[in-house]
């Protein structure tokens, strides 16, 4: 997004119809991810947190 940094909030349930903000480091939000911001827009992820329980396989964050 421009070198902008964004976070973005995951869900990884498969059956989750999960609408991903796209917010700002003020959490302001940006978009929404696969609708106003393409996820091509999204150019670097680094994984922040996940719960130490989580089933989620997050080693490819373009599919969750």
């Amino acid at each position: 997004m421009n070198g902008t940094t964004v976070f973005l909030y995951r869900n990884c349930h498969p059956l989750a119809n999960t609408v991903i903000p796209v917010l700002n480091c003020e959490g302001v939000t940006q978009g929404v991810l696969n609708d106003m911001i393409l996820p091509s827009e999204i150019e670097e992820e680094t994984l922040i947190w996940k719960n130490q329980d989580s089933a989620c396989a997050l080693d490819n964050f373009g599919n969750p």
